[in-house]
């Protein structure tokens, strides 16, 4: 008899047990800047054993029995913070979070030098990073025209030198590397590089790697690495629609003016747009770019279309 009294006596402990510990306190904590999720923060309550960290989504959840608790937020690279939270008895308790970066120039992160994400002030190897700001600024169409702005880096008849090397020869293609997201884009026949392909429209970043590194890409690395980094949606979607237009002016000995009264012109536009489906990141670029061009039989004229697709 005694042992079924301390059955029943036991079990409605648990249940009580159980019954306090029903109080959940979950959030989200996204970037303050681009908004985007944050994976692998720490949530930490403050003088117990208790916490968690937030999945790819950045979202959270912790079992806690009713009271006040400090709830510590910490990621690498964010500043710290610290949350003060009432739970109540069997009631959902939602937290959302925004953190500030605590750092900026040192922020930046490449993955050319070592093949995977790095912070640039950790890298071994010299490293130049171009942002889309600065591509915009300056109002550039082609990418060469970015890279002759860059110390150290030389764009002769088109082809990429850097530090003086010796860039392109016959034969052996270029000894400077061009990729796309790691992916090389020279071409098959000559081993050049075709600056018209990269879909300077859907930039994220443009590293370049002063230095020789074909102990990681090949021999095609020997003078340089330059790799083009395409972007991919945020959680906002993004819509960006640039044009461009210019004429050539007359030049001085009027015998080289081939074109007679007319205007020699260029123009084109870009546009890019990226967004989230559910668990699908689409973005789409485009790019028409027309050059009469003051040298007679210059004319060019192209069109590009480029996208990217990620589910997650």
């Amino acid at each position: 008899m005694k042992q079924y009294i301390l059955t029943i006596l036991f079990s409605i402990a648990i249940l009580i047990s159980n019954a306090q510990n029903n109080s959940t306190l979950t959030g989200k904590i996204i970037d303050v800047q681009n908004q985007q999720p944050l994976a692998g923060v720490s949530i930490s309550i403050k003088n117990t054993s208790l916490g968690t960290i937030s999945n790819e989504e950045g979202i959270f959840k912790l079992n806690l029995a009713e009271g006040k608790y400090q709830i510590q937020i910490s990621l690498m690279g964010y500043q710290s913070t610290t949350y003060e939270v009432q739970i109540n008895n069997n009631q959902n308790t939602e937290l959302n979070i925004s953190l500030k970066n605590a750092q900026t120039e040192l922020n930046t992160v490449t993955i050319s030098g070592s093949r995977f994400e790095k912070k640039i002030s950790e890298e071994t190897v010299s490293i130049a990073v171009v942002k889309p700001s600065q591509i915009q600024n300056a109002g550039i169409t082609q990418v060469d025209d970015m890279l002759k702005r860059i110390p150290g880096v030389d764009v002769v008849d088109g082809q990429a030198n850097i530090r003086g090397g010796s860039g392109w020869s016959y034969g052996a293609g270029s000894r400077v590397l061009v990729m796309v997201d790691d992916l090389p884009m020279l071409t098959a026949d000559a081993g050049d590089a075709k600056w018209d392909f990269l879909p300077i429209e859907n930039c994220e970043q443009i590293e370049i790697i002063k230095g020789a590194s074909s102990a990681l890409y090949g021999s095609s690395a020997l003078n340089g690495v330059i790799n083009f980094r395409t972007a991919f949606a945020r959680n906002k979607p993004i819509t960006k629609i640039t044009f461009q237009q210019g004429i050539y002016d007359s030049p001085k000995n009027k015998y080289q003016k081939w074109w007679g009264n007319n205007f020699q012109k260029f123009n084109g536009a870009n546009f890019y747009h990226s967004r989230k489906i559910k668990q699908l990141d689409l973005v789409v670029g485009g790019n028409y770019y027309s050059d009469d061009s003051y040298l007679q039989g210059g004319y060019n004229s192209r069109g590009r279309l480029n996208t990217n697709l990620r589910y997650r």
